[in-house]
């Protein structure tokens, strides 16, 4: 009977010894784990969803748009495009207003970009 006791006792404390060993060894590294990805997770959609971020962004994809069209307009215009260095020679070569134009483009996108992302 003693040994049954015995036996009973020592099985309890190996379950309650496994059960600790498997909070600390499994579930706790696993939920730290899971908290440091959410902290991650958290900071990456605040800097996505930064206003200063987001306008910068978009005030570089409107200079990004307009350096492209000039170049490829530019490009297409006689006397505007020197092939050999693969850069402007010059955008008098341009039709009249042409520039003007463009920098107004620039201008209309640049402004929705400050409307969209006021602080």
């Amino acid at each position: 009977m003693l040994n049954n006791y015995k036996l009973i006792l020592s099985l309890s404390f190996l379950i309650i010894a496994l059960a600790v060993g498997y909070y600390y060894v499994i579930f706790l590294p696993k939920e730290h784990q899971r908290q440091r990805e959410l902290e991650e997770w958290k900071i990456k959609i605040s800097e996505e969803t930064n206003p200063v971020r987001l306008l910068d962004q978009c005030l570089n994809d409107a200079n990004r748009r307009q350096v492209n069209f000039s170049t490829d307009l530019c490009k297409a215009t006689p006397g505007c495009w020197d092939d050999e260095k693969d850069q402007v020679k010059t955008f008098t070569a341009l039709p009249e207003g042409t520039l003007k134009s463009i920098h107004e483009s620039f201008k209309l996108s640049e402004d929705e970009c400050y409307r969209k992302y006021k602080e």
